[in-house]
């Protein structure tokens, strides 16, 4: 049981936290939504074919009130729904043009509070505050050995040495892959876009364990690299759960195509590609990497 004085510290931070962002008020960032449906309309776009199902489920709203907030944004002409061919009880959720002009609307605006809000913090402080997040992300979290969070700077290392271990070890790979994978980190470490470019790192016990990025590759084009995952997680659903989070990101940040390289030896990985709706789209030899030649492989997903 807390204390009376964790609980009480709590509840004022609550407070201050909420005066900042301006959540005491039903509509959120001067406009006509409120918090929930904001939100609701963000899954909308991320969650892959959506349905009301999916959004309770993710959002762990009750039925009666996502439905009421789905009639009124039909009404508003927000979304639209179609039902399955496979099932005709499921529909399925899509944003209209105007749903979409909409969220984008308080992404923009939403984004804009955060910069005003850490624009006086200079990068030490900014990191504080995240770590802070972090914190209280993970120890709150309902399943506390795992996490999945952004990237800070001491595992870039980490994302180097995974790779050369495992690829040496199952696939013998060499050093001329590592330092390929080593300069295209660094690079991304000083000259990346943080609002549109992001690395992700599942922690199981507080040690990284997998990884995987996304990198914008030209336009409206992202690149999905470094995608692994330790060979003790591998089976337990952490892959999917890996790209999903990275497929999501690119829809949240309207990408309209996003690209990968692997290797036709990752027979698990391009299965899980295909899975997620991404297509064998060209082919190429490769001798540097390895003692024999390889096929390297580029796959493509349309948003």
């Amino acid at each position: 049981m807390p204390e009376q004085s964790a609980i009480l510290k709590i509840r004022a931070f609550n407070r201050y936290y909420t005066r900042v962002l301006g959540l005491l008020n039903h509509h959120i960032l001067s406009s006509d939504v409120s918090l929930t449906e904001a939100r609701i309309l963000l899954e909308i776009k991320t969650i892959e074919t959506c349905t009301a199902k999916k959004l309770i489920e993710k959002l762990e709203i009750d039925g009666g009130y996502l439905s009421r907030i789905l009639k009124n944004f039909e009404k508003s002409e927000l979304i639209t729904r179609y039902a399955l061919p496979a099932d005709k009880r499921v529909s399925v959720i899509q944003l209209t043009k105007s749903g979409t002009e909409k969220l984008s609307e308080l992404e923009g605006k939403s984004n804009n509070q955060i910069e005003q809000l850490l624009h006086h913090l200079d990068k030490n402080k900014q990191d504080q505050v995240l770590a802070a997040m972090e914190t209280i992300h993970t120890a709150l979290s309902k399943n506390q050995g795992v996490v999945l969070r952004s990237y800070r700077q001491s595992d870039l290392s980490f994302i180097v040495n995974a790779h050369r271990d495992l690829y040496h070890r199952e696939y013998g790979f060499n050093e001329k892959f590592v330092r390929y994978v080593a300069d295209a980190v660094s690079t991304f470490a000083v000259q990346h876009d943080p609002k549109r470019e992001n690395i992700w790192i599942l922690e199981v016990d507080q040690q990284p364990k997998g990884v995987i990025a996304i990198v914008k590759e030209f336009g409206d084009t992202a690149q999905l690299r470094w995608f692994l995952l330790d060979q003790s997680l591998r089976g337990k659903g952490y892959g999917h759960k890996l790209l999903d989070e990275a497929i999501q990101f690119c829809r949240s940040q309207g990408y309209e195509k996003v690209i990968l390289w692997t290797v036709s030896d990752l027979k698990a990985a391009r299965h899980m590609y295909k899975s997620k709706g991404f297509n064998l789209v060209e082919q190429h030899e490769n001798g540097d990497w390895t003692s024999h030649v390889i096929t390297e492989e580029k796959w493509e997903m349309i948003l």
